[in-house]
Parts: structure tokens; sequence; C-alpha cells
């Protein structure tokens, strides 16, 4: 029971901004939609994302922003796919980004994710591993061909 209390005392003690930004997370908003939506700058967000983290123990961005939803309406069950009302009224954002719908298929389609989202650490660590390797490969090719190209031209000089 003291853990749900401190958890509760942190987020009392969130400002209104960063309820506002936690909230907008839970609707699946990125930074850069949110930075638009608020008319702030993306790294403002984050700043505000990261303060909110901090008072939350640590938690991740996801976490923190679907735990106080959780918190705030009172409701752990409730479903974070769905986007509040709320959100219909922002400013500035196109319909495209408003229209979240009630599913997490509808969701997806009106927030589309990029592939970067999707990787897991270790899949970061391959996807880096690979390019390195790559380029390494591509470094030893080059220098090979430089070296023959300089041997022909040396054979051609000695002559």
């Amino acid at each position: 029971m003291a853990m749900v209390q401190s958890v509760s005392t942190a987020f009392e003690k969130l400002t209104p901004r960063e309820r506002e930004i936690l909230r907008l997370i839970a609707a699946h908003l990125q930074s850069k939609e949110i930075a638009r939506a608020l008319g702030l700058s993306p790294k403002t967000v984050e700043m505000h994302v990261l303060s909110a983290r901090r008072r939350l123990s640590g938690m991740s961005r996801r976490d923190a922003a679907l735990a106080f939803v959780a918190w705030e309406g009172g409701d752990p069950g409730n479903d974070y796919r769905k986007q509040p009302d709320s959100l219909a009224a922002l400013p500035g954002l196109p319909p495209s980004e408003r229209e979240a719908g009630g599913d997490q298929d509808s969701a997806a389609r009106a927030l589309p994710r990029d592939w970067r989202h999707d990787l897991s650490n270790i899949q970061w660590i391959g996807l880096i591993l690979a390019i390195t390797a790559l380029t390494a490969v591509l470094l030893a090719i080059t220098a090979i061909g430089i070296h023959e190209f300089i041997m022909a031209i040396q054979a051609i000089t000695q002559r």
C-alpha cells in the first residue's frame, strides 16, 4: 500500500504541462506531434517528459504515460488505445492524427509507426554490427582497389 501511495504522490507532483504531455503520449502521439499541437519545440516536450519520468522513479516514457492515465482515470483496466475526446480539439494536429478511433488497428493507421520504433535493443545492436561489418568490407575492397591501381601505375612507369 505504501508503494501505491508513493506513486500517487509522485503523480500529484506532476506539473499541468507534464500531465498534458503524458496524456498525449498515452494517446500514441510522438514528441514532434505533441510539440506541434501544443506550440512547443520537440526538445521542450522531451524535457517535460524527462522531468515527469524523474518524478515517477524513472519509468519508461510509455509506462509513465499509461500509469498516469490509469491513475488519473482511477481505472487501471481502462483501454489506453482510445484517444480522449479532448484530442479532437487540438488545433495543431491534422485530422488524420486526431482520429485514432477506438481500436489499436485504427490507431496504428492514424499514427503510423516507423520500423525503427519496433526494433528491440538486441535487434539494434545486430543492425549496427551488420552496418559496421558492411562498412569494413567496403573499405577493404576500396583499399585493395587502390593498391592494385598503384601497382599497375608502378608497373607501367617502370618499363
